[in-house]
């Protein structure tokens, strides 16, 4: 009785013919089927809206129902078929593609039955079932079992992983019975995102096979219970009932291999339980013992016939024989890394009276240990002038109005701030524009074989000239031989600590300090 190629001829026609079926497209220009749907749905509600889709879009096609459409179906759909939608819509049915029945609403008679097979205070409606498996006599056979039951209601049936989602878009189910071989992505898919687009829809997993793979994959899936097809009508009846109270249910065939995975989960969790423990107690004895000694690397003047200060590094005498990094890690792991460092904190700066005059101490602080205070016992009785503090470029920092206000009221106190690592990630240049260090310390990936690489050079230029601009002094870090110190003078880099210089040492530090400024004047 008409046609139209847009939303508001689409609207206007079928309010000028009155009662009919509209079949409407979802994209439909001009506002789309939604638009057509809604409006009908207000202005004429005796017109029968079908829609009509290319995509099997779930999101779409359930806004359409909302909006007042009651069926749809996918275009390349049967002329024949597609009659027959017509013609069930016309008569009041909801039409769905794949042959899926519309949902079948219980008699009263159906429904005061449901009082005596559940009792007093059980649910006033049939428990709402999607089937979806993708042999069609077993589907057929699984949906009798279903409508035998008047405590049931079967909405849906599908024969692929696309289908069950659908359905369970469409109808928010109350159970969910899907196979684990289904076409299109298999059950462990189904049920994934049926619990993203209808969470309040309990899964239980249907499979033919009860290989430990199977039962595993469709249970971290979400599946709330798994049984192999062997099992009886009545049992699988029993099963959905369970499930859809919020009970759960496993064959015996599928409970063996999940009792297999839970043994095999519990041994590793006490495995990583023995182990956990067993670190935390070695890292409480390395930080009650102080099983860890402190060395000192010089910082020293390129151009400057003077050492600047040195540097407190850790090591650690404990096995296994590790970088201090790895010790620092597990530490953090178990909740001691603030512990260590103010450990290894205190025992550094025990070395600041004897150290030479103008002479600093470079001490590496996290931005965890600055933030948790206990730094404070350490640099209380500290002079402040004498230590520099460098944050690390590893430790990331969600804070740092915070930062800022801690790293201010060190400088009140003296303490002065040097930027570790760098030019070696985003981190190190976060630093650099929130907090305005006193000093900057280039990485040592950048001064590797630096004068053979343009691109160091470069990039080790633009750091020299950011330093000046913010009045930061410049540090190279990693220097190991004299043809690199000689690049980094060129650039304009005003100090270098490695091991061409000097390599870490214990007090007493007069012979490595005197050392260190004959290596540098050498180069």
């Amino acid at each position: 009785v008409g046609v139209a190629e847009v939303a508001t001829a689409a609207i206007q026609v079928a309010c000028l013919v009155g009662r009919l079926v509209g079949v409407v497209e979802v994209w439909l220009g001009g506002g789309g089927g939604v638009r057509v749907a809604a409006d009908l749905d207000r202005l004429a509600p005796d017109i029968r809206v079908l829609a009509l889709s290319a995509y099997d879009d779930n999101n779409t096609l359930t806004q359409m129902l909302e909006a007042g459409a009651t069926g749809y179906l996918l275009k390349g759909t049967l002329a024949r078929e597609l009659v027959e939608a017509i013609e069930r819509t016309a008569g009041g049915d909801t039409v769905l593609p794949e042959g899926s029945p519309p949902p079948r609403v219980p008699s009263p008679g159906e429904t005061a039955e449901l009082a005596p097979r559940w009792g007093a205070g059980a649910r006033a409606e049939p428990i709402r079932v999607i089937l979806a498996d993708d042999h069609p006599e077993f589907l057929d056979a699984l949906a009798s079992i279903v409508r035998r039951e008047v405590d049931l209601r079967l909405v849906g049936k599908a024969r692929d992983t696309a289908g069950a989602i659908r359905l369970a878009t469409l109808y928010q189910p109350d159970v969910a019975l899907v196979d684990w071989r289904m076409p299109g992505g298999g059950g462990a898919t189904a049920i994934e995102e049926i619990g993203r687009v209808s969470p309040s829809t309990r899964v239980m997993a249907l499979s033919s096979s009860q290989e430990r793979d199977a039962v595993l994959q469709m249970l971290r899936a979400g599946a709330s219970s798994y049984v192999v097809k062997s099992v009886s009508g009545h049992e699988l009846v029993d099963a959905l009932r369970r499930t859809a109270a919020g009970g759960a249910t496993l064959s015996p065939e599928a409970a063996t291999p999940v009792i297999e995975e839970l043994v095999v989960q519990l041994a590793r969790s006490d495995d990583r339980e023995k182990k956990h423990a067993g670190q935390e107690a070695e890292i409480r004895s390395i930080i009650d013992d102080a099983a860890f000694t402190v060395v000192f690397q010089p910082i020293v003047g390129i151009d400057k016939d003077r050492v600047l200060g040195v540097e407190a590094l850790a090591r650690f005498d404990a096995e296994p024989n590790q970088s201090p990094d790895l010790w620092f890690g597990e530490a953090d792991a178990v909740g001691l890394g603030v512990d260590l460092d103010v450990a290894v904190a205190r025992k550094a700066v025990s070395i600041i009276p004897d150290l030479p005059p103008g002479v600093d101490l470079f001490l590496n602080m996290r931005p965890e240990t600055i933030f948790s205070g206990r730094y404070e016992d350490v640099l209380a009785a500290v002079p402040g002038q004498r230590v520099v503090l460098e944050l690390t470029e590893h430790a990331p920092v969600h804070d740092y109005r915070r930062l800022t206000q801690v790293v201010d009221d060190l400088r009140v106190a003296g303490f002065r701030l040097a930027v570790d690592d760098v030019g070696a990630g985003y981190a190190s240049l976060r630093h650099l524009l929130n907090l305005t260090p006193d000093m900057l310390k280039i990485d040592i990936s950048l001064c590797r074989l630096i004068e053979e690489d343009r691109a160091r050079q470069l990039l080790v230029k633009a750091l020299t000239s950011l330093g000046r601009e913010l009045s930061a002094t410049v540090l190279a870090e990693g220097v190991e031989t004299g043809a690199e110190l000689d690049a980094l003078r060129e650039l304009g880099v005003e100090y270098a600590q490695g091991f061409f210089l000097g390599r870490p040492g214990s007090p007493p530090l007069e012979e490595m300090l005197a050392t260190a400024t004959s290596n540098g004047r050498s180069s």
